[in-house]
């Protein structure tokens, strides 16, 4: 048996919704987020920029919660899969457009 008090646990998050983003056009991908950060609706996600280094779609997120993977491979194909955010159940997700989940794309 080990002594002293046990730490306490850490407060366990269910999340109900996915926020997907894969990518639209092949590109560079350069995100402004880190895997576990926590991000609100609005913030920038980051940026898809072509070969030439011209920005191709800037991405914020829709709905706020935790980003539960970042893919850091610069290069992208059309459909890879950039990130994804998991929406917390303890509140309901905003309607989620089909294609990139509650990620939506900045011109």
């Amino acid at each position: 048996m080990l002594s002293g008090d046990p730490e306490p646990r850490a407060e366990v998050t269910e999340h109900d919704a996915f926020a997907w983003l894969a990518a639209p056009a092949a590109g560079l991908w350069h995100p402004s987020v880190t895997a576990g950060a926590l991000v609100s609706k609005g913030q920038e996600l980051g940026t898809l920029r072509g070969m030439d280094g011209q920005d191709l779609q800037t991405f914020s997120a829709q709905d706020s919660g935790v980003v539960l993977f970042l893919v850091t491979s610069l290069a992208m194909n059309v459909g890879d899969p950039m990130l994804a955010i998991g929406v917390p159940a303890s509140r309901p997700a905003e309607s989620l457009p089909a294609a990139v989940g509650a990620v939506q794309a900045e011109s």
